[in-house]
Formats: structure tokens, sequence, C-alpha cells
């Protein structure tokens, strides 16, 4: 059955209780800090105890399988939200509500997203006011090649960052209309897309999108001494494995991360 824009969060969170109470949902423990850099608050999540999506990662490649091939664990699978997409927990997650918008087909990750794809990411935005992030490639920070997009519903982009010229990496943005269409979304991301001169299937890149805002960015490697990232990154969210790391964060500086693993640029 189809879920509508407006009955997807409540179907979330009841989602969450039933599989939190099978076991099925294993969130990711951490204690969370705060770094300033530049005046800018970034957000670092430090995984206390086991690293239980690790471990996951390492079964999957010995046994080959596809986590969001069908048949979906009944209580991770959240939905259909078109012919094309359903919505999936995460099973693993840091943050509360965070949601998983995958193809039916096996799509590749790092590849051109589509009108479809952006269909079903304007009924989750629709019904679920946060950010909207797709890690295009391994070196962009997905850790799945099937392809899907994903969305927390909190306010971490820090726009002071995308609106800084002296930021030092590349990207390029677009402030959405009122009322978010599949549609319009993908006409903005084809634009941003060719303004960086981006191939969807060849180049690694992150796109961040909330109810007024798009962000493409080019990237050029996953870490930065270690410090991995993906497009939570950009938004100022950052998750590292034990205290050794982060403090080498706070050693580097977040914005030097940033810079150093995308594309020079402004």
């Amino acid at each position: 059955m189809k879920v509508s824009a407006d009955k997807l969060l409540g179907r979330v969170r009841q989602k969450i209780a039933r599989a939190q109470a099978s076991g099925d949902l294993e969130p990711t423990a951490t204690e969370e800090h705060v770094i300033d850099d530049g005046g800018v608050a970034f957000i670092v999540h430090v995984i206390a105890g086991q690293d239980r999506k690790k471990r996951s990662r390492r079964e999957q490649a010995r046994s080959g399988v596809d986590p969001f091939e069908p048949p979906y664990t009944d209580d991770l699978f959240v939905g259909d939200l078109s012919d094309t997409h359903v919505a999936l927990l995460n099973k693993f997650p840091v943050l509360d509500d965070h949601l998983l918008i995958v193809t039916r087909a096996d799509e590749l990750q790092q590849s051109w997203l589509n009108g479809a794809d952006f269909e079903a990411l304007a009924t989750c935005l629709a019904g679920i006011d946060g950010l909207g992030f797709y890690n295009g490639g391994a070196t962009a920070g997905s850790s799945q090649p099937h392809k899907h997009l994903q969305l927390v519903p909190m306010p971490v982009t820090t726009c002071a960052i995308f609106d800084d010229d002296s930021r030092g990496f590349a990207l390029a943005q677009s402030r959405l209309a009122a009322g978010l269409t599949g549609p319009g979304l993908f006409d903005a991301y084809r634009v941003l897309m060719d303004r960086l001169a981006i191939d969807g299937d060849r180049d690694p890149y992150n796109v961040l999108v909330t109810r007024d805002r798009m962000v493409v960015i080019p990237r050029m490697r996953h870490d930065c001494e270690g410090i991995f990232l993906n497009a939570m990154g950009y938004a100022g969210s950052f998750l590292v494995r034990d205290a050794e790391q982060l403090e080498k964060l706070r050693e580097l500086g977040p914005r030097r991360v940033l810079v150093e693993a995308g594309r020079p640029g402004r």
C-alpha cells in the first residue's frame, strides 16, 4: 500500500517502535560533541561501543546479499512510495527517524538521479521537514551499491558554509520554490550538475535537498586523513569511530576536511 505524505511520519514512528521491539532496528549508540570552526558549530557523533554497521558490512561482503532487495524485513519496511521506490528504515541509525528511499530495481548508486527518484524524495519531504541527501558513489560516502536516497528530519544544514565564498570547495546551489514537485527538483538537479560539469554515471558527488534549497557538491575523495564523510559532513554532521578520531577532527578542523574531500573551488 502506498504511503501518503501526510501519513509518512506517523508510519515511520510506528515502524520504529515495532522494529525496536523485535530487535530488527539496531541504533548506533554515540556521544555527541560540538566543534566550532570559523563560527560554524559542527556536530560530531562518536561511536560508543560496538559498530554494528561495520560488522554488518563485513557479513554482506562475505555473503553477497543485497539488503535493499526484496523481500524486505517487515519491521524495517515503511511502505511503498511509488511504483519505483519504497521507504525503509535505516537499520543502524545515528539520528532518529532516519529514512531510506530505495529503488525497487537494482540500480547502481553511482548514477544519475532521475525523475522517479525526485518524485519519491518530494513525497518524503512533503511529509517530513528535513534534509534529503544522496551519496553518489563510494568516493562520495556511499556504503551500499544499490541506489538509494536518504532523509533525516532535523535542521542540520550549515547554510553559512554554502553561502561563504571563501569556503574552499566547489558547489552549486539553487533556491527552491514553495510546493516541491518531483519535476521541479529534477530540473534544478540537472541545472546544477551541468553547472559543475558532473557526469552522474562516473563522477562522485553529493546532493543535499531541503524544502527550500538544493546543493550539489563534487567529491574528490571519501576521507581526509582517515576522517570519513558523506553528504552529512557537508550538512555539518560528522560520525567518527572513537575519541582518537574526534581529536584528529579537532586538530584538522571540519572545514579543512570538507575542502580536502571536495573539488577545489568556491
